[in-house]
This record gives C-alpha cells, structure tokens and sequence, in this order.
C-alpha cells in the first residue's frame, strides 16, 4: 500500500528523530500525553513513519496501529463532549481524525496476514475496525453495519483466547451487546456477562469497572453496580492513563446517582477533583456524553438521550 503522508499543519510540532533511541523517547513522551490531541497525532504520525520504513516489522505495525486507535478514541471523546459549530477548531479534528484513519487502515492491512495465527493482532485490528466508526463524523447506518460485522469474528477469537488483549477482547463483545440495538445483535443481558468477564480478566481496570457497572445499572442491579463503582476509590491511576482514569471517574459519579447512592457520588467526584487539581492539563470533558447517561453512542453516532 501507498505510504500517507502526515497534512503539515497538525504534524509541524512534533519531534523527528534520527536514531532508534531518539524514536523511543519521543514516542513514549508522547503516547503519555492522552490529554492533548497534537502529541497523539505525533505518536501517531511519528511510529506511522518508523513502521513505514520497516514494513516486515510486525512489532512496529502493532506500535503504530495500537497509537492511531488511541488518537481516534480520543477524537472521539473530544467530539462527543464538545459542541462543534464548525470553524478552525472542527477542521483541525476533521484531519486528525482523516489522519488516523488513513495510516491506521495501511497498517491494519500490513497485518492482515500475521493476523490469520496470531489471535491478539486480530483482536489490535478489530478494535481499530471499531473505532474508527465511533465517530458523529461517520454515518450511523455504516457504523451499526461494521459494528454488528463484529460480532462473529470477536466471539472466535475469544474461544481461541480468552484472555484477549487482556481482556479487552470481551470488553469490545460486551460493548456490541450493550450499545447496538436488539435489530442488530444487542443484548443487555449478554453486555454484563462479556463486560464482567472483562473485569474478571482485569481487575484492576477502571474503564472495565466502569462499563460492567453501566451494563448493570442498565439491567436494574443497582446494588451490584455500586460493589463495582466502589473499587474504583482505591485505584491510582499511571500516568499514561490519568485522562481516562478522570473521564471513567466522572462517568462513575453519574452511574452512582442513576443507582440511588448520592454518597458514592460525591466520593468519586471528590476523588476526581483531587487528581484534576493535582493535574490541571487534564482535559474537565462536558458533562453530557460522560455522566453515565445521554451523550452520544460512540459506535453509531446517534443520541443516547
């Protein structure tokens, strides 16, 4: 496939390393940054450009993808918690969200092959199938239609391995189930059991806590859902991952309510707050998309309200 070149106006900050060692360093500074949009694009653009240059590298194309489905999740968020009436500010996440999509497809495509034996490569390149219809930009009916295309390949994989991706193979089932309507393939009752099993894979992981208790706030057991918010108080999150630990405690406060324990809110909200105000790069994201209720589906791209 033909190589992508980067649009100079969102890739003109970032560093361009000469050596292996430069790469790694630069790479890792910005892969940590998941606040900020440019240093994603950079990790994107930046391991783009090192996995161009070595193609058989099937480490290095699973680098780069694994970087463009962070840039496009993070699109995502900004999309479906800002309110965008055009203007530069759309445009700039119009490109980046092309750019992703553009290296991301040529780098799923060099593991197509590698993907046919290896169980988590397949599982790296559903999750960027997903993702880079998880937009308002893409149209609903074409989103429903890859998502629910989702479901047959992710349930083999899963038989092959259930680990997948460390668990975050059944946390892409459970969201299938839970966010796609019953004419395509969702399941409440399904969406918890994939998205516990998740948990139970990794328990340690706030985002996995926090669709499991969506998927049981949805199905009534409230009681259950809140056992699972409360282990959210005593995780700290690493620094790659202080911007998704805030939004998965922000959703939390907003699930905690749904479920009748105002008292577990608050403790979630003070916990949130307390890491903002040590980190104030970290993106606040408006309340309706994450609050645990209304906001945008973010595999179709339609209200949830």
């Amino acid at each position: 496939m033909p190589a992508v070149a980067a649009p100079p106006s969102i890739t003109a900050g970032c560093h361009q390393p000469k050596t292996p060692e430069a790469f790694e360093a630069a790479f890792t500074e910005a892969t940590v940054q998941r606040h900020s949009l440019p240093q994603l694009t950079c990790a994107a653009a930046l391991s783009y450009a090192v996995a161009s240059r070595k193609p058989a590298d099937v480490d290095m194309q699973m680098l780069a993808l694994d970087a463009h489905i962070n840039l496009l999740e993070q699109i995502q968020m900004q999309l479906d918690t800002q309110t965008y009436q055009g203007g530069d500010a759309f445009v700039d996440l119009k490109a980046r969200w092309a750019l992703g999509i553009q290296q991301g497809k040529v780098l799923s495509g060099r593991l197509a092959k590698s993907a046919q034996a290896v169980p988590s490569i397949a599982g790296l390149r559903i999750a960027f199938d997903l993702v880079s219809v998880s937009s308002s930009l893409v149209q609903p009916d074409v989103a429903y239609r890859q998502a629910a295309g989702a479901f047959k390949p992710l349930a083999a994989l899963l038989e092959k391995n259930p680990k997948l991706l460390d668990g975050v193979g059944e946390m892409m089932l459970g969201r299938l189930y839970y966010q796609l309507p019953e004419t395509a393939g969702g399941d409440m009752d399904q969406a918890a059991v994939h998205l516990g099993r998740a948990l139970a894979v990794n328990r340690k992981s706030i985002v996995f806590q926090r669709w499991y208790a969506e998927s049981l706030v949805a199905l009534g057991r409230k009681a259950e859902a809140l056992e699972v918010l409360a282990k959210m108080l005593p995780l700290q999150p690493e620094a790659i991952e202080r911007q998704s630990f805030a939004d998965e405690l922000r959703a939390g406060t907003g699930l905690a309510q749904r479920a009748g324990d105002d008292a577990m809110s608050e403790r979630l909200a003070e916990k949130r707050a307390v890491l903002l105000k040590e980190f104030p790069e970290l993106k606040t994201r408006q309340p309706p998309a994450i609050s645990g209720h209304g906001g945008v589906d973010p595999l179709t791209g339609k209200s949830n309200d």
